[in-house]
């Protein structure tokens, strides 16, 4: 209370003198004080002006100090602001990082349901955080490869991956996976090497630039999936299914797709070099293009379209050497659409 009136003195004395000042002169002037000094009125009038000038510039003098004092206050409450925002901004980010600690804890608990919990924990926080997002996909796809090379995994997850496999799969790859909304964020293309991914889901599935080299991949499910310069090299693939699928682009090399069902996929522009396609099925497939070197294999109830292809026509289609032709029987073959680089 007393600063605040010493503030209020301080700022109104040289005003209220001033104006004291101007009074007592006008007073002076009005009752004719000034011509016992024999002043002439111009003189006195100049009096006035001058004190009248300097009462003006006393008072803008004060009035600048004023607007000077506002000013430095206004910047310090700018500066406390920004102090307030940046320890809010710390603050998130502590708990944003404790959280990414927590979900990484969860992931290696050793209850399943725990585990999912983190496996969800760090998807919301990579759909929500960019700083983290790439990181994250990298961790999801590291934990499906180091859990499903797991001998104990294998032998209980034969026929299917278990539910959190599946289910960081679907988190990954699935309609509103990382790779499928946020596709362009992450740098790196999904490792999956040497994964046991036997009859995993990856139906309708963003796959691209996925690689799988050297993966078990038997009874799995990549109909209408998205596959395109992702890589097989090395696969087992037995019995899976490719219908619709798009894998343009991808490398087929000494894969096993013994069985496997490419109905209406596109293979175009992909590379095959010793890849076993026996007993496949290619009802209007998408040969175009297809880079071969090596063995191509394809017998017994293989199908490539309508009629009764030829060795010839087979070496048309892009195949450099076929073993084991194919037995009599309704097969489909477009060599006028399938052309070698």
């Amino acid at each position: 209370m007393v600063k605040s009136v010493m503030k209020i003195i301080k700022w109104s004395f040289p005003i209220l003198l001033a104006g004291i000042v101007i009074a007592v002169h006008y007073f002076w002037l009005s009752k004719g004080l000034f011509s016992e000094f024999t002043c002439e009125a111009e003189k006195c009038g100049g009096y006035i002006e001058i004190f009248t000038h300097i009462a003006a510039v006393i008072t803008l003098y004060f009035f600048a100090l004023r607007l000077h004092h506002q000013e430095k206050q206004v910047d310090i409450q700018i500066q406390q602001t920004a102090n307030q925002k940046e320890q809010i901004e710390l603050q998130i980010k502590h708990r944003i990082d404790d959280r990414f600690k927590s979900s990484i804890e969860l992931l290696g608990g050793d209850d399943i349901s725990v585990r999912i919990g983190g496996i969800y924990s760090l998807f919301y926080l990579a759909t929500e955080e960019d700083k983290y997002r790439n990181t994250i996909a990298n961790i999801l796809c590291s934990y499906i490869r180091s859990r499903t090379q797991e001998k104990d995994y294998q032998l209980n997850n034969s026929n299917a991956p278990s539910n959190e496999v599946q289910v960081t799969i679907d988190l990954l790859f699935k309609e509103d996976g990382l790779f499928k909304k946020h596709f362009d964020d992450i740098l790196n293309s999904a490792n999956l090497r040497g994964s046991y991914l036997v009859g995993a889901d990856f139906s309708k599935s963003e796959c691209k630039i996925i690689d799988f080299e050297g993966s078990d991949l038997e009874k799995s499910n990549f109909e209408y999936a998205n596959s395109e310069s992702s890589s097989f090299e090395s696969c087992r693939c037995k019995d899976a299914i490719f219908t619709y699928a798009i894998m343009e682009k991808t490398r087929l090399n000494k894969a096993d797709f013994s069985g496997a069902e490419f109905s209406f996929c596109k293979l175009n522009k992909s590379s095959v070099f010793n890849t076993d396609f026996s007993n496949a099925k290619f009802h209007d497939t998408e040969f175009k293009k297809v880079h071969c070197s090596g063995d191509a294999t394809f017998s017994d109830n293989v199908r490539v379209n309508t009629g009764s292809p030829t060795e010839k026509e087979v070496h048309e289609s892009g195949f450099k050497s076929v073993t084991s032709m194919f037995p009599e029987g309704d097969y489909t073959l477009n060599p006028s659409g399938s052309e070698n680089t």
